[in-house]
């Protein structure tokens, strides 16, 4: 990396900072005019302000998540292209069976924006996260588990899992909250991992959970498909299993190599991304008490210890997440978007 932080250099090849966050832009344009493709003029695509929009860290109910809340015009959004399509004979048969062509096509292009989503999610959240802790994020509660989508604030809170831990969200009050990883390790190390959205990650996600993830339901329902689709964020093969960053694997190459000039792999976005945060200094500083793993590292799914071996930061560990540690989660993805990916 170069003194002005202009130039990186990667395995040989040159790249301009300016088009990491090109290349993140690239790909949410491209997953807008997919969601707009798919909606196809049926209905608006103006969704309920976040802001208007409630979660309830309290409520552990099994299938419980923020899209359930009772708010009239965001249920009516979430059901809108499903009651628009019904009343079209193409879609829905007079004998009430769904149009086997229709659906699997809309299942398929639904898919792709999928994957985009869990790529702009991995790449532009914060530190990118690793495939075992991003595959099996839920929307809704499940029994015994949380789910991992919160809104917090004007944004989308993503919780996941350290070292095969259960993530629980919790509230002390109406005005804290805190995140509470349990843990069967005889170490009783909780840890908690939080990556945030920027504004127009968090329109794209919220149009895709309120006007899509209702028909994806339907229809794969109707296929025969698997009811993963409900429970895990990100999924493939009509819902019949949870996705992987496996799954962009491809696609991150393909992309990376037409917009960058040379394919870039999983693992090498991940230590490109450590280390213009280094080169940043993106770490928040914590104060004197260095007992804790920094958000930065538990955001790219490591210790603190392993990170002393490998980039010298000092180590820390906690067990419990107060609100003021999510905040710190929340600066450092915010400090990343802007400091690294040059987003606004």
């Amino acid at each position: 990396m170069d003194s002005a932080f202009k130039q990186a250099t990667i395995n040989g090849n040159p790249l301009e900072v300016w088009k990491i966050g090109s290349l993140v832009l690239t790909v949410l344009k491209r997953m807008e005019e997919m969601i707009t493709k798919l909606l196809d003029g049926r209905i608006s695509t103006h969704i309920p302000p976040i802001s208007s929009l409630r979660d309830d860290y309290t409520n552990q109910s099994p299938g419980y998540s923020f899209l359930l809340e009772d708010n009239t015009t965001l249920q009516e959004a979430r059901h809108r292209l499903l009651w628009v399509l019904t009343e079209d004979q193409s879609w829905k048969r007079p004998n009430g069976q769904w149009n086997d062509g229709l659906t699997r096509a809309f299942l398929k292009t639904a898919e792709e924006i999928n994957l985009n989503l869990l790529l702009l999610t991995h790449m532009a959240c914060g530190q990118p996260a690793r495939g075992m802790e991003m595959a099996k994020i839920q929307l809704c509660n499940a029994p015994n588990i949380s789910c991992g989508v919160y809104i917090h604030g004007n944004d989308l809170m993503f919780v996941t899992c350290y070292n095969k831990v259960c993530c629980v969200l919790k509230s002390k009050s109406s005005k804290s909250s805190y995140v509470f990883l349990q843990t069967t390790s005889t170490t009783k190390q909780w840890k908690t991992i939080c990556h945030f959205t920027f504004p127009a990650l968090t329109t794209a996600w919220l149009k895709y959970l309120i006007f899509l993830l209702k028909p994806i339901e339907i229809f794969t329902e109707s296929l025969g498909g698997s009811t993963d689709v409900k429970n895990y964020v990100f999924w493939r093969g009509c819902g019949s299993c949870h996705n992987d960053l496996e799954a962009i694997r491809e696609p991150l190459q393909k992309l990376t190599a037409k917009e960058w000039g040379f394919p870039c792999s999983i693992r090498m976005w991940h230590h490109l991304a450590t280390g213009l945060s280094r080169k940043k200094r993106i770490h928040v500083d914590e104060g004197p008490d260095n007992s804790e793993d920094t958000p930065e590292d538990l955001q790219a799914g490591r210790s603190t210890e392993v990170s002393v071996c490998r980039y010298a930061v000092t180590e820390f560990q906690r067990a419990v997440a107060q609100e003021g540690r999510i905040d710190l989660f929340k600066e450092t993805s915010k400090r990343f978007q802007k400091e690294v990916l040059l987003l606004d």
